[in-house]
């Protein structure tokens, strides 16, 4: 199945109606669509911060308890940037200079992970076809977890709600060492259907990454830092697992849970939604708490991303309260949940179910 074709009849005046007053909210308002000054603030500060704490072990004589809460601290920055920097900066809507948002998409490559490949994994992919198995490469790391019914069933599937956790703990250092390359060697250049290569210029940066990676958090901390290879080693797994179970567990569960609706494709590939109404039945809203809000930026309002992800989060609060109207207008559901813990425990309901044998 190559193409995926929505059925852009299926309420179409919602989208239409939507975009508008999305539109017109802007206009009325005499503001752009991209980062204001208070997000642009805060990217400064999240970059000087985690550059701070990055070098402050190399700085400062440090008790071991201290270097190691500096891999915590380090690991939350991590998802704060990707959540607030990286992930905004890959959509260009930080800026309406495509090389200052891809100098911002450079953040991904100060963790060691591919801005392009990025781009191509979750632009390409996962955007265009939310929740669709055989196209939505979120979907599909690898066969450790089933997250689609389309997906084959193994017998390990059956403890995935149990071992998930485990598998979400390291997906940054699966991501650095493994998803990354796998993706590299997949996919052709800038997504495109046929086997064009990747730019030379983006597998130079792509190998730079690496090798740079390698240096500022393996090679230096073990020269420079008054510390053995197995104190290095706890720190370095603390900062990964907790940036890993951050990132992995936020953006989960806003595409996985019992509420979504997962696009039914027919054997000539046509879906019978159109694909805005798709998007909105295939993601979900969390409230959260403001020190949580201000970590994880805009995901938390993942439906008006999905909807408009040429738009700066900054903007989300107010342009969900248009989203929502519209679509109890149209007796489309619009699902928020409560809270991040309910949105959690729903999605590992949801693996739990995803990991019994099919019928």
């Amino acid at each position: 199945m190559d193409h995926i074709k929505f059925n852009q009849h299926n309420h179409e005046n919602f989208w239409s109606e939507l975009r508008q007053e999305v539109n017109q909210y802007f206009t009325s308002k005499g503001i752009s669509i991209y980062a204001n000054k208070t997000l642009w603030a805060k990217m400064i500060f999240l970059v000087l911060l985690f550059a701070g704490f990055y070098l402050s072990p190399f700085v400062f004589q440090m008790p071991l308890l201290c270097m190691w809460a500096v891999t915590v601290v380090l690991g939350i920055l991590i998802a704060a940037v990707g959540f607030n920097i990286s992930h905004q900066a890959a959509h260009g809507c930080l800026s309406p200079n495509p090389k200052v948002n891809r100098l911002m998409g450079f953040s991904f490559n100060l963790f060691g992970m591919s801005d392009y490949i990025w781009m191509l994994k979750h632009n390409v992919s996962h955007h265009a076809y939310t929740n669709i198995y055989s196209h939505d490469e979120a979907l599909k790391e690898d066969e450790t977890l089933r997250l689609s019914k389309d997906a084959r069933w193994l017998p390990k599937h059956r403890y995935q709600h149990l071992y998930g956790p485990i598998a979400y703990a390291i997906f940054t250092f699966a991501w650095f060492f493994w998803l990354d390359i796998d993706k590299l060697m997949r996919y052709n250049g800038w997504g495109s259907r046929n086997a064009k290569p990747h730019p030379k210029g983006e597998l130079l940066l792509f190998w730079a990454t690496k090798f740079y990676y390698v240096m500022a958090f393996i090679v230096l901390p073990n020269v420079l830092l008054p510390i053995t290879f197995w104190q290095w080693a706890i720190g370095f797994f603390t900062m990964h697992i907790v940036s890993s179970l951050l990132i992995t567990n936020i953006l989960q569960v806003e595409h996985l849970n019992e509420d979504v609706k997962m696009p039914e494709v027919d054997s000539e590939g046509k879906v019978s939604t159109s694909w805005a109404v798709s998007q909105l039945q295939g993601t979900s809203n969390f409230k959260t708490n403001a020190f949580f809000q201000w970590i994880s930026g805009p995901v938390n309002h993942q439906i008006e991303h999905h909807l408009f992800p040429n738009i700066a989060g900054c903007h989300f609060p107010e342009i969900s309260k248009i989203v929502k109207a519209k679509a109890s207008k149209f007796g489309l559901q619009y699902h928020c949940y409560p809270s991040f813990t309910a949105a959690l425990v729903s999605h590992y309901k949801m693996l739990k179910e995803l990991g019994q044998k099919p019928a």
